[in-house]
């Protein structure tokens, strides 16, 4: 069974699905497009766009996995120690 760890930007997720791949973590990925989804014209046009961030990766674990994707995750993305 797989458990969801979170929907991660681009970039971020790329991270960690490298990561997962070298630790052996077994992984389901889908599209999230909730942010874009929500977003309105007006602030399409008043902000230009998401700049790519409105489309998240979503990443579930195994739930064997979980506790070691976790830690990897905050880790690799955490900016506080």
């Amino acid at each position: 069974m797989y458990v969801m760890l979170g929907a991660y930007i681009v970039p971020d997720a790329q991270r960690l699905l490298d990561a997962f791949v070298k630790e052996d973590i077994r992984f389901d990925i889908a599209r999230d497009e909730t942010a874009v989804k929500r977003l309105t014209l007006v602030q399409a046009r008043l902000h230009g766009g998401t700049g790519g961030h409105g489309i998240r990766i979503a990443i579930a674990v195994h739930q064997d996995d979980h506790d070691r994707a976790t830690r990897l995750a905050h880790d690799l993305l955490s900016i506080l120690p």
